[in-house]
């Protein structure tokens, strides 16, 4: 697999996994990646059809964009932990019953 193959699929699996639904991160981050991975996709498909490459470049600037901001906002600010739920024991789910 070439590395414009993977682009599309490395950007846009990590950026659905922090949905903006999640907030694990600022909002604009998995955006960047879900835009972006179908961009360099298209990229790649108008390049076999003939589409000289200088004239696709400015599809992987979304790209560019998420993997430093991601980068940039993980090392300084890390996941938001308020973003992720404790883990419950399955006994502390249930209802507790009492014989009547």
């Amino acid at each position: 697999m070439t590395p414009t193959a993977a682009i599309p699929s490395t950007a846009t699996q990590p950026a659905s996994a922090m949905s903006p639904q999640r907030k694990l991160v600022a909002r604009f981050i998995p955006v960047l990646g879900l835009i972006g991975g179908p961009l360099v996709f298209a990229a790649n498909v108008a390049g076999m059809f003939g589409v000289p490459r200088h004239d696709l470049g400015v599809c992987v600037v979304p790209v560019f964009a998420w993997e430093v901001c991601l980068a940039i906002f993980l090392i300084t600010k890390g996941y938001r932990p308020t973003a992720v739920t404790p883990i419950v024991p399955s006994d502390e789910r249930q209802p507790q019953l009492t014989p009547a």
